[in-house]
């Protein structure tokens, strides 16, 4: 997703939009005037608030060279590609993101304080409670997204900890 504001400019020199965002192409709905909605469930009620990412959902990215949101750093450029993946079928790649601390949004076994929904990068931090998390804002649980493409409702009380397993985290494991 192409979220950064002000809009980069893209290597033809074109502005690096919502609408041509390649995930957006794929859906079919890169037209114009494409706003960004697809991304936004109606039930995130601070996604048009957000200083920095207007989105619920994010990536899978357990670190930079990890995940399957491609990355850079001092070392260079990791990209992920999607045929890396072991097991696509119980490998969470897109997770419907915790928005803040509240108890409707953030599961109560989480530690995490602050940082929620900045960046499109869900970084779970496995085995540990400080990481990103999937919302409580479906009745206990939020939307998920497989490598596979098929998705589910993950109830966050009882599954808390199948989410932040690195089994179904880590796209390589």
């Amino acid at each position: 997703i192409y979220w950064r504001r002000p809009s980069p400019a893209m290597q033809d020199g074109s502005l690096a939009t919502i609408n041509k965002s390649p995930i957006v192409l794929a859906t079919g709905a890169g037209t114009a005037d494409t706003n960004g909605s697809i991304f936004v469930c109606p039930m995130d009620r601070t996604a048009n608030t957000r200083q920095f990412y207007n989105y619920s959902y994010s990536l899978d990215s357990l670190d930079v060279a990890k995940g399957m949101a491609s990355g850079h750093d001092g070392t260079g450029a990791h990209p992920f590609k999607l045929t890396r993946v072991r097991r696509p079928t119980s490998k969470i790649m897109l997770a419907e993101e915790a928005a803040d601390v509240s108890k409707n949004e953030n599961p109560p076994q989480s530690t995490k304080t602050t940082g929620f929904l900045i960046d499109g990068r869900w970084e779970p931090h496995p085995g540990q409670t400080d990481g990103d998390t999937i919302t409580m804002r479906h009745q206990k649980g939020g939307n998920i997204t497989f490598a596979d493409g098929h998705c589910q409702r993950v109830n966050m009380v009882y599954e808390y900890g199948w989410a932040m397993d690195p089994q179904y985290v880590d796209p390589l494991n």
